[in-house]
């Protein structure tokens, strides 16, 4: 798994105290999302993810923020990655059906989604101004629906603070990356 300094996970921790919701900073894999550190909640009801899984990037609110980053041009471009590797007969992306919300999010600067690819779950995620290698990383906040969408303004709020705080910077610059998978390079393009 990832090794991230100390202040990054501490970052983690201030954001699971703040908000009482799992936490997580995540990273573009190719055609998937990685979870690459999560912090959760004592909360009986919380949003349950597992570090290291990867989730389809066009299926989830922090793949779409992911998405947001790149050009509309460059979305495309994933999609076709995606449905080439579905083949005949696997699932394919209709990316037309998601670029209004890529644009949106974009144009917010981050992504916000209610009971869209999960029932009763709401996720609020927004890029970072760093990365792993080339591939931007993003940070989100998730729970039950019930719990996070009266706290959205705190949770941006939250999200603001950190984001523009000196150590959030300092220590997502100094993120160190021991998970082959993960370096430039591991992933081969397919057109």
């Amino acid at each position: 798994a990832p090794y991230f300094d100390a202040n990054l996970t501490a970052l983690l921790e201030d954001v699971v105290e703040a908000t009482q919701e799992t936490s997580a900073i995540i990273c573009e894999n190719d055609i998937f999302v990685q979870y690459l550190r999560i912090r959760s909640t004592n909360n009986p009801i919380a949003y349950q993810i597992s570090e290291g899984q990867q989730i389809p990037i066009f299926q989830s609110t922090n793949g779409l923020t992911v998405l947001s980053t790149k050009t509309d041009v460059e979305v495309v471009q994933v999609a076709e990655r995606v449905n080439k590797r579905a083949g005949k007969q696997g699932a394919k992306v209709d990316v037309q059906k998601h670029l209004p919300r890529i644009k949106r999010f974009r144009a917010n600067g981050m992504g916000v989604t209610y009971d869209l690819f999960a029932p009763g779950v709401g996720i609020l995620s927004w890029p970072l101004q760093s990365s792993v290698g080339n591939r931007p990383l993003v940070m989100s906040v998730g729970g039950p629906t019930f719990r996070v969408k009266p706290l959205e303004a705190k949770i941006v709020h939250v999200a603001a603070e950190a984001e523009a705080s000196s150590r959030m910077v300092a220590c997502l610059a100094h993120v160190v990356v021991d998970d082959p998978s993960l370096r430039p390079g591991a992933f081969a393009d397919v057109t």
